[in-house]
Formats: structure tokens, sequence, C-alpha cells
């Protein structure tokens, strides 16, 4: 039998397939970014897909690469992530500053960029997964985005 319309099979593996509008709502997320960074080609350093399903692998990818955006997509849709201005290293201390954020681009856009007052406490990357935030009320750490080292149980 044919195949029916729709989009090819790779185009749903590029962030930009991921939902109608994606390209307009990481051109508004670039207007977040230092002016330096706008505008820079995105290269997929790591897609779960073609890589598999490995912290450790999402980790050795990304080793020396800075900065990183890391973009998800869950399994209802929604499209979030981060930005990372120091790139994403296993450490058993939490790393970061203020140039950090996290966002999401679906179904709703909304960026939460980080405050010189929130330190340098942003990211934390373990065995368990990563962590990644900033101080709440100027007190307590808490995580705006979260991500099990097993990427929610595949």
């Amino acid at each position: 039998g044919g195949h029916g319309p729709g989009p090819e099979p790779e185009a749903q593996n590029r962030p930009g397939g991921w939902f109608p509008g994606m390209a307009d709502r990481i051109r508004r997320l670039e207007q977040h970014l230092h002016v330096n960074i706008r505008g820079c080609g995105w290269e997929p350093l790591y897609v779960s897909s073609r890589d598999g399903y490995s912290l450790g692998t999402l980790i050795d990818k990304a080793r020396g690469r800075a900065p990183v955006v890391l973009l998800v997509r869950d399994g209802e849709g929604h499209v979030f992530g981060a930005f990372l201005q120091q790139g994403l290293q296993a450490s058993k201390f939490h790393y970061g500053s203020s140039r950090n954020l996290v966002f999401s681009l679906h179904p709703v856009f909304r960026v939460l960029e980080g405050r010189e007052t929130s330190n340098r406490l942003f990211t934390l990357t373990n065995d368990k997964g990563i962590a990644l935030g900033g101080l709440i009320n100027g007190e307590m750490y808490g995580a705006a985005l979260s991500i099990d080292s097993d990427f929610g149980g595949r």
C-alpha cells in the first residue's frame, strides 16, 4: 500500500518538527539569550531516538560543549528545556550562572531567567539525574526542571 500525506519520518526527530510554530517559539526564546549567542545555529548533540535513553551518553556527548540548549519533549507532547551557559557536566556539586534559564515552548511559551541574586546554584547533574532551578525566596533550593537518569522510566 501507499503512504498517506504526513511529515517525513525524520521530521519528528528534528526539534523544528515537534509542533507547528516551534521555529517561531525558538526565535522568541533566543531573545532571552545573551546577544552574542542569538542567531547561532543549534547542532543536535544527543537525540534519544538515535542515541538511546542514557544520561551518561547525554553527558558524554555534551562534554566540553558550551553553551548547551537542552530540549525535552515528554510523552504528552510538551516541549521544555534549559539554556546552560557552562554546558552540561557530571558534578557532585551545583554549578551554573545567572545567565542560565529554564523554559517551556509548548503548549505554553514561558521563560524563567536566572537572576544575579540566585547565585551559582543552578544545575546539578549526577547519577540520579539532572536538576535545574535556583533559590526560592532567596532561601531554599528548588528544581524548576528535573530529569531522572532513566528519562522517566523508558
